[in-house]
């Protein structure tokens, strides 16, 4: 899914995927900035900072906000500490940044190479959610009334799991080592749900998570959330790292 896309979906649910992947491209070009030296940083800075918008536009990352970069090129400078340039130099296409590594006669196959084994992995996990693809289905499909309480949240959902799969055995509140994940469906799908106000809520579910991927066959965290509040694409990039794990996001019912 592409950048304009993704800001103007109704839900989240569909790029979760996306997300994961876009982390793991910012993070292989995070890693080939860092071969860098800083003089050799220090001449793309230059570079960047002396070129029209034109030009500066057909080598940034086409998922980044172009004219958000050009307007904020006045934050890049060489005063910067080595790992803020590789951040602010991470808005760069992945081809460019190859390329520079390229001429400096930097390695950069392996990192590659461990790219494109992590979209094989979300391929093969893609494959396999297919098996369970009535039950996600049913849950993209949940709009909740409006509520602000997970409790609240989690029977909206447990009574509309039920009538819309009436064939399966459904629990609430299960006990799992020390928790009681939100809903279970044949002791094989754990549904945890989450409506987090900070950061540090979605770093629980981490936690959470990383549990019930050891005791059901799958395990679906739904998260309610608004696009942008919250620190999002890298605590799905976290939850999603486990094979067995598809991160749902859904927009709040107040919104």
């Amino acid at each position: 899914m592409r950048k304009k896309e993704y800001e103007e979906a109704e839900d989240l649910d569909d790029v979760t995927t996306w997300y994961s992947y876009r982390y793991k491209v910012f993070e292989v070009k995070s890693k080939l900035l860092k071969k860098l030296k800083v003089q050799e940083l220090d001449e793309i800075i230059d570079e960047i900072v002396n070129m029209e918008g034109d030009y500066i536009a057909e080598i940034v990352d086409p998922l980044e906000d172009v004219d958000k970069i050009i307007k904020n090129l006045r934050k890049l400078s060489k005063d910067l500490k080595k790992e803020e340039k590789v951040e602010y130099l991470s808005f760069l296409d992945l081809d460019v940044i190859k390329n520079i590594c390229k001429k400096a006669k930097i390695p950069y196959s392996e990192v590659m190479e461990e790219l494109e084994k992590y979209a094989n992995k979300l391929e093969r996990k893609k494959k396999r959610l297919e098996k369970i693809r009535d039950v996600i289905e049913t849950i993209y499909s949940f709009q909740p009334i409006r509520e602000k309480k997970e409790r609240d949240l989690q029977q909206q959902l447990y009574q509309y799991l039920v009538a819309k799969l009436p064939r399966n055995n459904i629990e609430v509140e299960k006990p799992i080592s020390g928790y009681k994940i939100d809903i279970s469906i044949n002791d094989k799908i754990g549904v945890e749900i989450k409506y987090p106000k900070s950061n540090s809520d979605l770093q629980r579910l981490v936690g959470q998570i990383s549990i019930y991927s050891k005791h059901f066959d799958y395990v679906l965290p739904v998260i309610f959330a608004k696009k942008g509040s919250l620190d999002l694409v890298n605590f799905i990039y976290e939850i999603e790292e486990n094979e067995n794990v598809k991160a749902i996001v859904k927009k709040p019912a107040e919104d």
